[in-house]
């Protein structure tokens, strides 16, 4: 009855928050204004998450 894994919670050791800028792609969305045949228009292009390297965050961290 005294069974230790009964006892300890299902929390990882390392415990991460998904990147709330890239929603965890490690990319964002760029808008940029091309032209394209002739015709103004935007176009996206993604980039680097600033504020992540590999979609997550360590600990948790609320959305501020």
């Amino acid at each position: 009855m005294t069974d230790e894994t009964e006892d300890e919670p299902d929390v990882p050791p390392l415990v991460q928050t998904l990147c709330h800028n890239c929603h965890g792609s490690r990319y964002t969305v760029q808008t940029v204004h091309a032209v394209v045949g002739g015709v103004g228009r935007t176009v996206q292009t993604s980039r680097p998450c600033p504020f992540c390297e590999q979609g997550t965050l360590a600990g948790i961290v609320p959305p501020v």
